[in-house]
């Protein structure tokens, strides 16, 4: 448990990186780098790799529960609209670029690597987005999100005299490891812990420059981005406080409940409203119909425009990836040129030759477009060598980016070569 715990504050701080830099003044693109010291300073430069990854990040902490489902949508919408803005060519995006600018860094390169990295991340993201009106719209894992934020906070300030109290903690534990489905139960649970965090937490440190300040206001932030994820089940929550008339309605969601059924019941429910206004209805019985009107057709816009974001996103990220691969490919050999220097028009003349490297994502995705055909797998080398008795694949310089890059969205087997 130490250990899950450590790894996920790790996430956590790792995701914290992104959701401080991807900003609009950067057009919504992660830089390469951050430097601390010996000063603050920010490369407002960026690449398909980084690109590729930041948008697998907004993904991830859509999982982890750190940001909702619409804060998903905004943040991989604003990216994705840069990205359509941007110099290409033969649709392929240039090795670096200026994120304030968005022009292309000289000289105009395009890496093999780094395209194959960008569609093999556009095509993961892809499934994301197609997954999601089916997912549920709300689970318990929005409060793992905050109890991840809330330990960071904590480690923080582990080295001060203040100590957050311990029954804090343990309330944010209870409520991971509870089977919560009903919706006003869950809203109830995000109330009575906002209650009792937020005047605790608003004592720590007032230094703007300080670790704890910042994550203050981030686990401030985050729970309020689920409040008002909550507010989509508005008209559900009308009902427990609805008119004695109306109390026999029944049309309601829970935990389990996808984007696409919580639109089809809020129709329905919206049909049923609808049945209920009636002339010999008293004045408050009217008002209430009219307030849950009100919040009705705000659900079903929001969960409609959603769902309509998530497929359109999808299609998007399909075209992105499309990118020309022929120029570059030599028939041959079946292997793919290092690169292409559009400037100069001319084709690197080394290759991408041995299956452990960081070309094998590209060639994978390239495969399963189409786009080349299954030989130029096997062209790739599998030279051996020998590390404790067992034998290890070579790359090109052993390092941590050839071996496992690939692998952060490629299928492992094993007792394969690669695992």
């Amino acid at each position: 448990s130490e250990q899950n715990s450590f790894l996920q504050q790790l996430a956590r701080k790792t995701w914290s990186f992104f959701e401080r830099f991807i900003v609009a003044e950067d057009n919504w693109l992660p830089p390469d780098n951050y430097q601390e010291q010996p000063m603050e300073q920010i490369a407002h430069r960026t690449s398909p790799t980084n690109i590729g990854l930041s948008l697998l990040a907004s993904l991830t902490a859509c999982d982890f529960g750190y940001i909702t489902t619409s804060q998903f949508i905004d943040r991989t919408r604003n990216t994705i609209n840069t990205m359509k803005k941007m110099e290409r060519y033969n649709g392929h995006f240039y090795n670096w670029y200026d994120t304030e600018t968005l022009n292309p860094l000289q000289p105009k390169y395009i890496s093999t690597v780094d395209s194959g990295n960008l569609a093999g991340h556009l095509l993961v993201l892809r499934q994301g987005l197609l997954a999601l009106p089916h997912q549920k719209i709300v689970s318990i894992k929005l409060f793992k999100g905050l109890r991840d934020t809330f330990r960071v906070l904590a480690d923080t300030i582990f080295e001060t005299n203040i100590v957050l109290p311990e029954q804090l903690a343990i309330d944010l534990d209870t409520i991971c490891n509870a089977e919560v489905t009903a919706l006003y139960d869950i809203q109830k649970l995000h109330e009575d812990l906002a209650k009792k965090m937020n005047p605790i937490v608003e004592k720590l440190s007032g230094d703007p420059d300080s670790e704890t300040y910042r994550w203050k206001h981030l686990l401030f932030a985050q729970s309020e981005q689920v409040n008002q994820h909550l507010q989509i089940f508005a008209p559900w929550f009308l009902l427990h406080s609805g008119p004695a008339a109306f109390k026999d309605i029944v049309v309601s969601p829970d935990a389990n409940t996808s984007w696409n059924e919580l639109l089809k019941k809020a129709k329905e429910l919206q049909a049923e409203a609808n049945a209920r206004q009636k002339e010999n209805n008293t004045s408050e019985e009217n008002d209430w119909l009219e307030i849950m009107q009100a919040a009705l057709t705000k659900t079903i816009d929001q969960a409609g425009e959603l769902i309509t974001a998530s497929e359109n996103l999808a299609q998007q990220c399909t075209a992105l990836a499309d990118m020309e691969r022929d120029f570059w490919y030599d028939k041959s050999s079946h292997l793919l040129s290092i690169g292409y220097n559009v400037q100069e028009h001319r084709i690197d003349a080394s290759y991408y030759d041995l299956l452990a490297s960081e070309i094998r994502l590209c060639i994978f995705v390239c495969i399963a477009q189409g786009r080349l055909p299954e030989d130029s797998w096997f062209a790739l080398g599998r030279l051996l060598t020998s590390m404790e008795g067992n034998p290890i694949l070579l790359s090109w310089s052993g390092s941590m980016f050839e071996y496992l890059m690939p692998l952060i969205v490629m299928p492992t087997y094993e007792n394969t070569l690669i695992d």
